[in-house]
């Protein structure tokens, strides 16, 4: 078991370092994280956060204060959210491990006593007793050890100057690992974990690229954008934004969100930046990969019922001996950023297509209009007329020739191709 200090995770930052770590995690090698870690870094965040929050109050003040007329705006404290938010981040790191009762009893009694790893701060006469926090981290990595007998602890910290570094311990640490000395080990840098986990190592371009172009990869890749960026349809949504076609080109527009999930399409556009791992056994990679996501939505002021598309950049951890992989990382959805070339017709797919008819239906009020393209012409139906053109036509050919397909799909790109 790896268990991770907070000072190991800032350092590691929110790159490439956990893309590791997950790596090591998902190559079968357990990782922990001390709940008190959690709570430390989530706090650190919602209170940056909340001191951001107290000097943007202060400055719409004098805004108000500067503005001859009543103004209502204002701002929402979401202090909660922000803390919640990391929780969930730094929780998925590892497993969460909750320190025992006695555990957070022994670390008050020494923070009460300044015992090692706690201690005595601030100025001479008055000095702060503090470190109780490191006392509970420090003391659950040894709980930990003392109840998995059968298991090997790498303490990760580097914070030396209250856990040391693994070559001396203050009294009474020295004393906590009396009985677990040969299975607790103790390292000071991320670098000591890759150097003890992952090897570095060439991987085949080609593998990667055709793990990448897998159908349980690209599912992977959609129901992580559908999550993070909530790109359901949802008529309160903001949306994201996308590009639509006609007859013209290509248009930037904002979709209120993909109206079959199920059905949206994924295309990777480009793959750099491959790093290949060895880690247990197996041979990983961390890469860049950026995606054409394509599916049905409203999209416009109009809520044009279409074929829209959106780029969307990932990185990615792969596996090419299993077929599998995870999104490290993503960015927003945003607007294609390229002009296709030699750009061929995309074969609709009738159920697809049907399936998001049949939700627009379903989600449509009554009196809501829908605008569709007929013969070049903007035109819009009403829920009844939709309704009636489900159910009376069931031949795929019919459905899409009284509704405008995509007019065309992209195969080849101009940027780094796959």
């Amino acid at each position: 078991m790896i268990i991770l200090d907070s000072s190991t995770l800032v350092s590691a930052g929110r790159g490439t370092g956990l893309d590791l770590l997950r790596a090591i995690r998902r190559s079968g090698i357990d990782v922990g994280i001390p709940q008190m870690v959690v709570e430390e870094l989530a706090a650190q965040q919602a209170l940056t956060y909340s001191d951001a929050y107290a000097a943007a109050t202060k400055a719409m003040e004098s805004l108000w204060k500067a503005t001859p007329w009543k103004t209502t705006a204002s701002l929402a404290d979401e202090t909660d959210r922000v803390r919640a938010h990391w929780r969930n981040f730094y929780a998925n790191l590892g497993e969460p491990l909750r320190p025992s009762q006695q555990v957070l009893e022994e670390a008050l009694a020494r923070e009460a006593n300044a015992i090692a790893p706690c201690k005595r701060t601030g100025p001479e006469k008055r000095p702060i007793k503090v470190g109780g926090r490191d006392a509970v981290i420090w003391l659950t990595a040894v709980e930990y050890a003392n109840t998995h007998k059968d298991e090997t602890v790498y303490f990760v910290s580097g914070n030396t100057t209250d856990f040391g570094d693994g070559t001396d311990y203050r009294p009474p640490m020295d004393a906590d690992l009396e009985k677990i000395r040969d299975r607790f080990k103790h390292l000071t840098s991320l670098d000591d974990v890759i150097a003890e986990f992952a090897q570095e190592t060439n991987i085949d371009r080609s593998k990667v690229e055709e793990t990448c172009s897998l159908g349980a990869v690209h599912d992977v890749v959609i129901r992580t954008a559908v999550d993070n960026w909530a790109m359901k349809y949802d008529v309160l949504s903001f949306g994201f934004a996308a590009t639509a076609f006609d007859d013209k080109g290509g248009y930037d527009t904002r979709a209120t969100g993909w109206l079959d999930p199920a059905g949206v399409e994924a295309m990777p556009l480009s793959l750099n930046d491959i790093r290949g791992y060895r880690i247990g056994g197996h041979e990983w990679a961390i890469c860049e990969v950026s995606w054409e996501l394509g599916g049905w939505v409203l999209h416009g002021e109009d809520d044009e019922f279409g074929w829209v598309s959106t780029r969307y950049d990932t990185r990615l951890l792969v596996s090419a001996e299993s077929g599998t992989a995870a999104v490290l990382g993503d960015s927003e959805p945003r607007a294609l950023d390229y002009a296709p070339v030699n750009r061929p017709k995309r074969v609709v797919d009738a159920d697809k297509l049907r399936a998001a008819l049949l939700a627009l239906r379903s989600r449509t009020p009554l009196e809501k209009t829908v605008a569709y393209q007929l013969e070049g012409e903007r035109r819009r139906h009403d829920k009844l007329v939709l309704s009636n053109l489900l159910e009376s036509t069931r031949a795929s050919a019919n459905l899409i020739a009284k509704l405008r397909p995509p007019s065309e799909w992209n195969r080849w790109h101009d940027g780094p191709p796959l």
